[in-house]
């Protein structure tokens, strides 16, 4: 809450941060508030007013912390999990593409083939 004696709630939390319980500063950060709350972590998001940190969805990352809200994942990438934070180890696989925003690979069609790593487009 904003203010001592306060009939009601306070103001919301700032998006990027969550505020949980007792918490008295707009942007918490462990170690200059009271109460339970804090900066969003990379892979999770936090919109205005959050009491806890939401997993970046499918088809989406977030490598930044004090986010509010993912970033798409980028062509040549699949997101296929939630709370993905670090792409080194999302590159689309051989055989197959994947365009922006790809929670899933999409294999080469007969008479095409993807010979590289981290594609977006299927070769002929």
């Amino acid at each position: 809450c904003a203010t001592t004696g306060m009939t009601e709630d306070g103001e919301d939390c700032t998006a990027g941060y969550w505020c949980q319980s007792g918490v008295d500063v707009p942007e918490p950060d462990g170690s200059n508030n009271k109460g339970e709350g804090g900066p969003c972590e990379a892979g999770k998001y936090c919109v205005e007013g959050s009491s806890e940190q939401i997993d970046c969805g499918l088809g989406t990352y977030n490598s930044d912390v004090k986010q509010a809200e993912c970033k798409e994942c980028p062509a040549g990438y699949v997101c296929q999990a939630q709370g993905i934070s670090d792409l080194s180890n999302h590159k689309c696989p051989r055989g197959s593409y994947c365009p922006k925003g790809s929670s899933a690979r999409t294999p080469c069609q007969p008479g095409t083939y993807n010979e590289q790593e981290g594609s977006s487009l299927a070769n002929a």
